[in-house]
């Protein structure tokens, strides 16, 4: 009669356990029921050779559960369990802001640790992606010195990516009539941040949306130096090096503004205005772009989460203040109504007066506005600014919340 040598772990793994407890049997009988000989063979203890004993009397030689029969006081409920799944799924949001949607949505109020646990037991981690290491370092802030809206970073966001959105919200966008393009400034040190939309991508919008938030910025009382960070895209006139002169001269040094531009190929300078961009797709263009049908839809939702991001959303960089708290926190008694910036349609805007740029000739640029001297007319085109601001932005903010009433605009 042969005799088993494999060991008894080695023949569960290769076979299952009912069939490692038979072989364990059947060389205790060839062994005349010599328990310890029987286990020194299967190379296991002898309590695993008195526990197939017990099993064969019981009639059934399978592993029976481990599960504790009474469930832990901090047992997690499969409801609960289920909701995380389906929240996970559906936001792609991690364990920190998952726990806030769930109670902004459900009232339950589950800890992070165990949401973390439940993504990690169900295999819905995200990918990491692979960093590549900088030859340089990017730019850094001295926070503790800085004002707020000292430091802005600016960007502009093509809403239309195939890479981010799903299929069938990227099909819907595709097909409908509205703004591809989403234009951002975020200040660095509250994180409260400004939207506007476009139809095109160019440096008639880019101007225009840049003064729009150098108003609005002044309309509420910060008159320091404001220094704008952005690429060298063609949308904010940085691809030639003389008409981004004359746009900073002409233009952006009146308001107190100097401006720069990153460099090419490191996103990571502008870390800040890039990071609110995929919480834009994860949190508004994934879950509502499928609501908005036209512009007016647009500017509804665009206000609306404007408001979510500026007051009522948590931002884990402030220690978990929304933007506005962080500007109160610092001493500020500004009015909420400074989050609320008007999400306009530029393509509409640059049209308007304060905003025209009379081309006479191919070599009169974007702010080339040439007198019969030839000389630059700097001065009336300041005054010209400061007067648009009190008449025609009115004007615009008007026509805005007439849009959103449904009511016909008087002059």
């Amino acid at each position: 009669m042969s005799i088993q040598h494999q060991s008894y772990l080695e023949l569960k793994e290769d076979t299952d356990d009912e069939f490692a407890r038979r072989a364990l049997l059947y060389n205790l009988t060839s062994l005349k029921n010599n328990v310890r000989a029987t286990a020194r063979v299967m190379r296991c203890s002898p309590h695993t050779v008195y526990r197939a004993i017990r099993k064969r009397d019981e009639g059934d030689l399978k592993d029976t559960s481990h599960k504790p029969k009474r469930k832990h006081p901090h047992h997690l409920e499969d409801e609960k369990e289920s909701m995380i799944i389906e929240y996970r799924k559906k936001t792609k949001l991690g364990k920190r802001r998952l726990r806030y949607f769930i109670f902004q949505k459900e009232g339950v109020n589950i800890p992070e640790s165990t949401i973390g646990k439940v993504v990690k037991r169900h295999r819905l981690q995200r990918k990491k992606r692979k960093r590549v290491k900088r030859s340089r370092a990017s730019p850094s802030y001295c926070f503790e010195k800085l004002f707020p809206f000292q430091e802005l970073q600016v960007d502009v966001k093509q809403i239309l990516d195939k890479g981010t959105l799903p299929d069938t919200v990227y099909r819907y966008l595709k097909a409908s009539n509205l703004p591809l393009f989403q234009w951002t400034a975020i200040d660095v040190l509250t994180r409260i941040r400004f939207l506007s939309f476009s139809y095109k991508k160019d440096s008639f919008s880019g101007k225009a949306f840049l003064q729009l938030a150098i108003w609005w910025i002044r309309s509420f009382g910060f008159h320091h130096p404001i220094h704008i960070q952005t690429d060298g895209g063609v949308e904010f006139a940085a691809s030639s090096p003389g008409s981004f002169e004359r746009n900073l001269e002409d233009v952006f040094k009146p308001l107190g503004v100097r401006r720069s531009v990153i460099r090419k190929g490191h996103p990571e300078d502008n870390a800040f205005v890039e990071r609110s961009h995929q919480t834009d797709d994860q949190e508004f263009y994934i879950p509502y772009l499928l609501m908005i049908k036209n512009e007016k839809d647009l500017i509804k939702r665009g206000i609306w989460w404007q408001k979510i991001y500026n007051l009522d959303r948590p931002h884990q960089g402030l220690r978990n203040l929304t933007p506005y708290e962080k500007l109160k926190s610092l001493g500020y008694f500004t009015g909420e109504a400074i989050c609320l910036f008007p999400p306009l349609i530029l393509d509409s805007v640059c049209c308007l007066d304060p905003f025209v740029i009379n081309k006479k000739s191919v070599h009169n640029h974007c702010d080339q506005d040439l007198d019969s001297n030839g000389t630059y007319k700097q001065f009336n085109r300041i005054f010209f600014i400061i007067i648009a601001y009190h008449m025609k932005i009115k004007y615009i903010f008007r026509l805005l919340s007439s849009l959103l009433r449904n009511t016909p605009l008087t002059k």
